[in-house]
């Protein structure tokens, strides 16, 4: 079932409001911090994404069994007293990790957009758009990434998931840890020093939710990724005055979502880059990715894990268990510098029903 989704694209006027006065601060030039720094570059003209062909449902292989096991477990919000904050999660466990249950392992929470349609493990299994258990499967077997878990909720709460900029209202990635780690007792261990937070859509809209509320999680967040989120400068703010051990990383494509402030949103990020004072080393990257995909508002999520996991969580021999891997920083540069340019996109095939906002 698809339903059309109109909150995310349609409701900063009064971000556009606010962030004026941060948008003509930013004109000012921008000073070396000494830390990894967001590049910019002249906006092309959108290249217009052709239609897909549909496809025969004959024609659609059936996908392969995973190698691996879902656990899911739910909360209700009652000891909150707060229902709009209930979730079903999922968990995947690769038959790697499920080998050694009491070796601690990274864990990707992934916090899927709106939901008017209310499916229930969307992008865990439900839903049209992809299937992260096969994402982080794939990037596994083929030896591009250790080990590792990756765990979603999932909510179908509409006051919850039908309006971007209150979604997953006051998420608790710390209480969503521990539930999965409860339901994962004798299965896997989460290294809970190597956590990744993606906010995907509506799921890094709210600044007071999701993606956001989860940079301040006891559980320092390793690395956050707002993934084709509203892009509102409050957010810009909240991921560069992140904690500076948090690698936080903003990517987004135009060809399927073009109304979003990106000019107010670049200019929050740089100014609030240029002025706030991070230790050297610190990773703040903006990642423009050109994806002349149909359905390039899902794809983009494959895209990211496929091109950062590696870099975060390489597979190597050689490091101890549970080492946090040395991750490159960009050399601080004079000047407004450009945006980072993604290599040429490799075709991934991405499913209907693809909406900003989702």
């Amino acid at each position: 079932m698809r339903s059309r989704s109109t909150a995310c694209p349609g409701h900063f006027a009064g971000a556009r409001h606010r962030a004026a006065r941060v948008v003509g601060a930013a004109a000012v030039a921008l000073v070396a911090v000494g830390v990894a720094p967001a590049r910019a570059e002249a906006q092309e003209p959108p290249v217009p994404v052709p239609a897909p062909a549909p496809v025969p449902a004959a024609a659609t292989p059936q996908a392969a069994p995973l190698s691996g096991a879902s656990y899911d477990y739910e909360y209700d919000g009652a000891d909150v007293g707060l229902p709009e904050h209930a979730w079903s999660g999922r968990a995947f466990v690769h038959e790697e990790v499920a080998r050694e249950p009491g070796r601690p392992v990274p864990l990707v929470v992934f916090l899927h957009g709106l939901n008017e349609s209310l499916v229930r493990y969307r992008w865990m299994g439900g839903g049209e758009e992809g299937d992260l258990r096969r994402i982080v499967s794939g990037l596994i077997e083929t030896g591009r990434i250790e080990p590792m878990l990756v765990a979603a909720p999932s909510s179908v709460v509409p006051g919850a998931v039908s309006f971007a900029l209150f979604a997953w209202p006051g998420f608790d990635l710390d209480n969503f840890v521990a539930l999965t780690a409860e339901r994962l007792r004798g299965v896997a261990t989460i290294d809970t020093s190597r956590i990744v937070v993606v906010g995907h859509s509506g799921g890094g809209c709210n600044i007071k939710g999701g993606l956001a509320s989860s940079l301040a999680a006891r559980n320092t967040p390793y690395a956050a990724f707002a993934v084709d989120t509203c892009m509102g400068t409050d957010l810009a703010q909240a991921l560069v005055q992140a904690p500076p051990t948090t690698r936080t990383y903003v990517v987004w494509q135009e060809q399927g979502w073009r109304d979003r402030p990106f000019e107010m949103f670049l200019g929050a990020f740089r100014y609030t880059l240029a002025t706030t004072s991070l230790p050297a080393g610190t990773v703040r990257e903006l990642d423009r990715m050109d994806l002349e995909l149909p359905q390039p508002h899902a794809a983009v999520v494959q895209h990211t894990l496929e091109k950062y996991l590696p870099r975060l969580f390489p597979s190597s021999g050689s490091a101890a268990p549970g080492a946090r891997p040395r991750v490159p920083t960009l050399a601080a540069a004079a000047g407004p510098p450009p945006v980072v340019a993604t290599p040429e996109p490799v075709a991934h095939p991405s499913s209907p029903g693809d909406e900003p906002g989702r």
